[in-house]
């Protein structure tokens, strides 16, 4: 039996055990193979949904991301972010809109969000700042003017988040205080 018919029989895996492989081999730089792993996974997940679509961002395929995290993000027929949703998957809309070159778009949903405080959403907001920061001052008027540009606003870390960025630095502290503990 193949690696990948083995994939599609174990798929009865719990999705945060699968979303941890995919994210280790994403974060490898192994991209398209994270992606392929949830080949026959249940797309209905918004968990699974997220993870291809993060993986999507970063095969550098932003308008297919784009439109899975429209899809999950928005209901359909409206302009509006559901607030229920995490808040990584309302980020990984504004990620996807950012690399997908619709800075007002991506702007305007960001500044939806409520939770300004979040990890992932101060990340984008530096990194929409940092941006507009870079622009000449005709562009910058364009910018500040509302008017529709076609840039890419560029990232220094890598696309979208797998995990909550908040929730993965108090399980890495969990953890320490764990080893610390025993080790004792």
């Amino acid at each position: 039996m193949n690696n990948h018919s083995h994939n599609r029989l174990s798929s009865h895996q719990t999705s945060p055990n699968l979303i941890q492989r995919v994210s280790a081999l994403s974060e490898a730089g192994r991209h398209k193979e994270a992606f392929h792993l949830l080949d026959g996974e249940n797309t209905a997940l918004p968990e699974i949904r997220n993870a291809r679509g993060v993986c999507l961002m970063r095969m550098e395929r932003h308008r297919e991301a784009l439109s899975l995290f429209r899809a999950l993000v928005i209901p359909l027929s409206c302009t509006w972010m559901r607030p229920e949703l995490p808040v990584i998957y309302r980020a990984n809309l504004v990620t996807a809109l950012m690399l997908a070159k619709l800075p007002q778009g991506a702007q305007n949903a960001l500044q939806e969000i409520k939770e300004q405080d979040h990890p992932s959403v101060i990340r984008l907001r530096d990194a929409m700042h940092h941006w507009a920061s870079q622009l000449s001052w005709g562009r910058w008027l364009h910018w500040k003017s509302g008017l529709d540009m076609t840039d890419e606003i560029p990232l220094h870390f890598p696309a979208g988040n797998f995990f909550d960025p908040s929730m993965v630095d108090l399980l890495r502290t969990q953890v320490h205080e764990n080893q610390l503990l025993t080790s004792a």
